[in-house]
């Protein structure tokens, strides 16, 4: 797969992976040697350090994750189990290398079985640095080599894994297979779009339900939606909590979207503040005792048992209307402020019944 280059002779790992006993994954038989869930945990093993890289050296990362797939067999090669290389990296990183069998051609099409020394890296972020500088570099002889490939020539990954065909390696069909895995994994989506920017962070402190109505918003632990790589996938569904009181500890703006850090169940997470609806908060609540007459004279006011409007889960929608008691006298048990503005009255009706009403609504 990856062409290695060395004192002008050229050959392919896919000869070392051969000798080394490790299949390489080809695009048409991708699902031989490992189970898919193994499969996954190494692609998000790895994605967070494509990413990072990939950004830094303005390269596509999903071509680069799909090439670490292809050529380390999703992290299964020898190679990458005992040396931490994805990409057959022939040499030695810091004085570290690993020997081992490989076919290397005299440039004439004769290949001779020689012990090679491969490139030995503390982790796998090493590994894949060391590929994204050669991506960017070149070549010892063509510092524009893999230019095609570089985020500024290439609109897309698939231009990208295409200008690296011929070069990168001789498989004629490399770019079809690189492609092909980013589709299958949909790792464009994973690692190639660009993270978004927290702006105006402000802390709060209020209470608010969870509604999705017509939604259906994403928890995030680690941040708002695309902010890091751990917030690239939901953790959450906000639908699960719909009705769901929370308080609002912190906001922030991500694009054009303003997004609420809310405690829930003791944790703490991200959701579209779209996908709340601030509750009304009560202060100096206190007990009373003194009648008053209901008057709906130019009003329509809702009475709502569980306590004055939108203060709770209970409270969006009025029990009943005052219109229908207009003109009765009642006895005011409470009274509270909601949000520092309106008062409101606890009321008990003549059949026993309480409930609260805009003081506004009596005389």
């Amino acid at each position: 797969m990856n062409q290695i280059v060395k004192a002008g002779l050229s050959f392919s790992t896919t000869c070392f992976f051969a000798l080394a006993g490790a299949s390489v994954a080809h695009a048409d038989n991708l699902n031989v040697t490992t189970q898919q869930d193994d499969k996954m945990v190494f692609i998000n093993q790895i994605a967070p350090d494509v990413r990072t890289i990939s950004q830094q050296y303005q390269i596509y990362g999903s071509v680069q994750l799909a090439q670490a797939i292809l050529e380390s067999n999703y992290g299964q090669s020898k190679l990458t189990q005992s040396g931490n290389n994805f990409f057959g990296m022939k040499g030695a990183y810091n004085g570290q290398y690993l020997s081992f069998p490989t076919l290397e051609d005299n440039g004439k099409g004769k290949y001779t079985k020689i012990q090679a020394k491969f490139k030995k890296y503390p982790s796998f972020y090493h590994s894949l640095e060391d590929n994204a500088r050669l991506i960017r570099n070149g070549s010892s002889w063509d510092s524009l080599y893999y230019a095609g490939a570089w985020k500024e020539n290439a609109s897309t990954y698939k231009e990208a894994a295409k200008a690296l065909e011929g070069r990168y390696a001789t498989d004629t069909r490399y770019a079809d297979k690189i492609i092909r895995v980013i589709n299958i994994y949909k790792l464009d989506q994973l690692v190639d779009v660009q993270y978004k920017t927290m702006q105006s962070v402000i802390d709060t402190n209020y209470t608010a339900l969870i509604t999705q109505v017509n939604r259906n918003d994403g928890l995030y632990w680690s941040g708002p939606y695309m902010t890091s790589a751990q917030s690239v996938k939901r953790d959450d569904s906000a639908s699960k909590y719909r009705g769901t009181t929370v308080r609002v500890v912190k906001e922030a703006m991500v694009s054009q979207s303003r997004w609420a850090k809310v405690l829930l169940n003791n944790r703490e997470v991200w959701i579209d503040k779209n996908g709340l609806r601030p509750l009304n908060q009560l202060a100096n609540t206190r007990y009373v005792n003194y009648y008053a007459k209901i008057n709906q004279t130019m009003r329509n006011d809702g009475l709502y048992r569980s306590g004055p409007y939108n203060t709770s889960a209970n409270t969006a929608v009025r029990d009943d209307s005052a219109k229908k008691y207009h003109g009765y006298r009642i006895r005011v048990v409470a009274e509270t402020d909601v949000n520092g503005k309106t008062r409101w009255a606890k009321i008990m009706l003549p059949n026993q019944q309480t409930y609260w009403i805009d003081k506004n609504g009596l005389k």
